[in-house]
């Protein structure tokens, strides 16, 4: 369910429904808090924020990546 949840939302944003996208990214952070995957919704909140202009909280969700999850590839 979640690799199923991840795959709508970055579909949304290869579609270019950023808006849309990142919403569901945050569905996903919120409904699975606990996921493996929760590195790849965190990175596809930021490139939401960041296709959508908005470099000032892009900019915060890509650091919370960072600090949150240091280890992982995307990093």
């Amino acid at each position: 369910a979640q690799h199923v949840r991840l795959r709508e939302a970055a579909s949304l944003y290869t579609a270019g429904q950023y808006a849309e996208a990142r919403q569901a990214f945050e569905a996903f952070l919120r409904d699975f808090p606990d996921s493996p995957l929760l590195p790849e919704a965190t990175l596809g909140v930021a490139a939401s924020f960041e296709a959508q202009g908005q470099t000032a909280e892009a900019l915060t969700r890509y650091q919370e990546l960072t600090t949150r999850f240091p280890q992982s590839s995307l990093v």
